[in-house]
């Protein structure tokens, strides 16, 4: 989570494990943007977050800080995304993806994807160790 997350809303997330930017992933997994799908067609095709990634993200209302936490991930992290995706496409139309974020008391920041029979769940832990208050109702989840 970039800085300028509120409490209330890291709690949320927290809980849910549900944030802006899963959401936002989710609707642009929904939709399928051909820019996109030929990137997840490519090797490394998410790496270092490539322009058309950043265009749709901010057509799904992400903010230039959250589209930038975002650019910070893992190359790695990124990859395992993209060959989930690629998966969960080659699948068929009725398997559904799923995308969610939770705290671990890990060192590290890793993906974990899941996969059943008609839902792949794409799962991004961040460790507790990377979660800094900024100033009051102002948190941070480093990547």
């Amino acid at each position: 989570m970039p800085a300028g997350t509120s409490w209330a809303t890291f709690n949320q997330a927290r809980r849910t494990g549900i944030t802006k930017t899963t959401k936002a992933l989710e609707a642009l997994n929904a939709e399928k943007p051909a820019a996109l799908v030929t990137l997840a067609g490519q090797t490394n095709g998410f790496r270092d977050l490539p322009n058309a990634v950043r265009t749709a993200l901010k057509g799904k209302r992400l903010s230039k800080v959250e589209i930038e936490h975002l650019k910070k991930w893992p190359n790695g992290q990124k990859e395992d995304v993209r060959r989930a995706l690629v998966n969960a496409m080659n699948s068929g139309p009725g398997h559904a993806v799923l995308f969610r974020w939770k705290l671990h008391d890990g060192t590290r920041e890793i993906t974990v994807v899941d996969t059943g029979a008609n839902l792949t769940t794409i799962i991004f832990y961040s460790p507790w160790s990377k979660v800094r208050p900024v100033r009051a109702d102002d948190i941070t989840v480093d990547v």
